[in-house]
Parts: structure tokens; C-alpha cells; sequence
């Protein structure tokens, strides 16, 4: 995952490392053959790459690991509930007949932590589970044929990289004594 270089230090040998904008340190060694970067023995080099981009491995398996927690979460569906069992087996259901509500919870702890959810409220309880979970792919597809579901409001969530709500289906009200 490529991340701004916001400055430089020397590891406890003595080695070169750029400080990275997500707060992890990348190696920038000059080591010919193998890698050359002859702007790391200057400080006049080094000023010349701060604001560019490296590649985090950190930040890249960090990232692997969170969408492997992701998709331990389960989610179901059938003809009567949606389901979602997260690893520790607790589980969250909601009923078809009692959903109010699909929205999508975003928040701004990406790319370390889950940052989209989906949630499904209803009467009889409240169904949520991150992106990337298992299930989530046939549970989209479920939802889309729910009567006014919203897709450009699906798509306004997966550009947003703040705290939100989005609210893709409500549930119809009934219009009582129309004359």
C-alpha cells in the first residue's frame, strides 16, 4: 500500500529507513547490486523524496490480516432471516418481515480496521457484518432485489472515507385511511 514518506531516521545499525504517513518505517538502503539508491546518503537526497509514495509491506499485510478477521464473519440468508456469526459464535439476526432498514455504516479507521459495515435493522433485531465477509457477495445480490433499494447509495458509501450513515432502503410506510 503505497503511503507518503514524511521523514527519514537511522535504525540501531545504522541503516537508512524512511517514516512513513500510516506511521510505519520502510528501509531505503543503498545497496548495490541488489538495490540502488544513492539519494539515501544525503540529507539533500533525502529532503528530495519527502511527499513521495513507498510501498508499506506493513500496511499491506496488516491489511491481508484484516480482510481474513473480515471474512470469518458469516453471513446467511434464507427464506424467513438474514444471520451473521461472527468467530466467537455470537450471532445477530434479522427477520425478512420486520426490516426497516439497510444501511451502511463507514468510519474512518481504513485501511487498518474495518471501515465498511453493513447493517440491517428490523423490529425483531438488528443483523450487522463488515465488508468482506463471507456471504456478503450473495447477500448484495439478495438486497438489490428488495423493492427501491438504492445502488447509487451503495456507491456514494464505497467513496466515503468518513464517519457515516447510508440509508439504501427503507422500508415502505403504509398510507392509513387515503380517501
Amino acid at each position: 500500500m503505497n503511503q507518503i514518506i514524511t521523514g527519514f531516521y537511522q535504525d540501531e545499525e545504522g541503516h537508512w529507513a524512511a517514516r512513513l504517513a500510516c506511521g510505519h518505517g520502510q528501509h531505503v538502503r543503498h545497496d548495490p547490486p541488489l538495490v540502488s539508491r544513492p539519494w539515501v546518503l544525503t540529507a539533500d537526497g533525502r529532503i528530495s523524496r519527502l511527499g513521495r509514495t513507498l510501498d508499506c509491506v506493513r500496511c499491506d499485510e496488516e491489511k491481508a490480516q484484516m480482510r481474513m478477521m473480515e471474512s470469518q464473519v458469516l453471513v446467511l440468508f434464507d427464506e424467513e432471516r438474514v444471520t451473521a456469526v461472527y468467530p466467537d459464535q455470537s450471532i445477530e439476526q434479522v427477520t425478512w418481515a420486520d426490516l426497516e432498514t439497510v444501511a451502511i455504516h463507514t468510519n474512518d479507521s481504513g485501511p487498518w480496521g474495518s471501515d465498511v459495515w453493513w447493517a440491517l435493522t428490523g423490529a425483531s433485531g438488528e443483523c450487522q457484518y463488515p465488508m468482506g465477509a463471507t456471504g456478503e457477495k450473495e447477500m448484495l445480490d439478495r438486497l438489490q432485489k428488495l423493492d427501491g433499494f438504492d445502488n447509487e447509495v451503495v456507491i456514494q458509501a464505497m467513496l466515503c472515507t468518513e464517519n457515516a450513515e447510508f440509508i439504501c432502503w427503507r422500508k415502505p410506510q403504509v398510507q392509513l385511511g387515503a380517501s
